[in-house]
């Protein structure tokens, strides 16, 4: 796990997160390609106020990162992996990251701890520059997700399947489609509940 910011201060340190991020997912693509093998990488990233430093006794002493900002991460991990995405990012790294990054929203969650606090997670897509994705063709998937997330299926779905049409193979339009069209699905917003279990700080 990294910590940007911390140790040595840095005003701009969600960008240089999300800088981190996609060189390291460039570096892996280029291993898979030398060693022609798959490697799988997921990665979280969260913005917010987090302490750090060793801490412990004379004889026992670790350095520790406690904060809400990194027990969210430590949780948004796996679920990425969970999730088909290689990369996700909090509503607060977005904000901080938007001019330079891209982003789409991929789910809405809320811990058990917190069961009507709901936050929405993004997938960091890539630099601006660098990804080739139609702006136009991205806006009818992000209202088809924000009328899924406000419980609005039906009219998610038109939307989605007008963003599907460009891209079929887009797992996760694929993924909110199927959700929208759950016969188990209820008329009540969707909202994924992390366990409160894993929401336990570990040290670095």
């Amino acid at each position: 796990r990294r910590v940007h910011g911390a140790v040595s201060p840095c005003d701009d340190h969600p960008n240089h997160a999300c800088a981190f991020v996609v060189e390291l997912h460039k570096r892996f693509t280029r291993l898979q390609r030398d060693w022609n093998t798959p490697v799988r990488l997921h990665v979280a990233v969260s913005t917010g106020t987090v302490y750090v430093g060793s801490a412990g006794n004379h004889q026992t002493n670790a350095f520790h990162v406690i904060g809400e900002a990194y027990t969210i991460v430590r949780q948004l991990s796996p679920l990425s992996h969970m999730l088909g995405a290689t990369s996700v990012a909090t509503e607060a790294t977005v904000t901080r990251c938007s001019e330079a990054f891209l982003f789409r929203p991929i789910d809405v969650v809320s811990t058990s701890d917190a069961p009507n606090v709901k936050f929405v997670l993004f997938e960091l897509l890539g630099e601006k520059l660098n990804v080739e994705l139609n702006d136009k063709y991205l806006s009818e998937y992000n209202e088809g997700f924000h009328r899924f997330a406000s419980g609005d299926y039906e009219g998610a779905k038109n939307y989605l399947s007008s963003w599907l049409n460009i891209y079929p193979e887009d797992s996760q339009g694929k993924r909110v489609w199927s959700l929208c069209s759950s016969p188990s699905r209820s008329s009540s917003p969707y909202c994924r509940k992390l366990p409160s279990s894993e929401l336990v700080p570990h040290n670095s």
